[in-house]
């Protein structure tokens, strides 16, 4: 059985700033400020590992974000959990294919890339989240 590796993480804080760090990039993506864009996107990676290290609480809350109002939050969700859920991210980023401009452009090649084989988790996370 694998050992589940878990640190002190207060969760909602954490889902609050994957929430606003995601709603910001999606923001600032769409009106072509890539340097703050690029910003929150890191945000939004420090908290996504925050959350999987959290353990089992950490990814319940981020598989909850799959059904959030904010079509960028969904969206970060799905992609973060296309190697540990398929099913319902791919629904998720398929639904989100529709939107117009930049952000349907952009799941549709996650969505491609998936496909593809391209998108992969590093082995050290991997085993933190348990799918090895």
């Amino acid at each position: 059985m694998m050992r589940e590796h878990k640190i002190n993480v207060n969760i909602e804080e954490t889902i609050a700033s994957y929430v606003e760090s995601a709603c910001k990039y999606g923001e600032f993506i769409g009106c072509g400020n890539y340097e703050y864009a690029s910003k929150h996107f890191a945000v939004n990676q420090k908290a996504f590992e925050k959350l999987l290290i959290s353990g089992k609480p950490g990814r319940r809350a981020l598989i909850n974000l799959l059904d959030h109002k904010n079509s960028y939050v969904r969206m970060s969700a799905s992609i973060h959990l296309l190697n540990t859920r398929t099913n319902e991210p791919l629904v998720v980023l398929k639904e989100i294919i529709y939107d117009a401009g930049f952000h349907g452009i952009n799941a549709r090649i996650v969505l491609e890339d998936y496909k593809k084989g391209n998108i992969t988790v590093s082995p050290s996370l991997s085993r933190i989240i348990g799918i090895v």
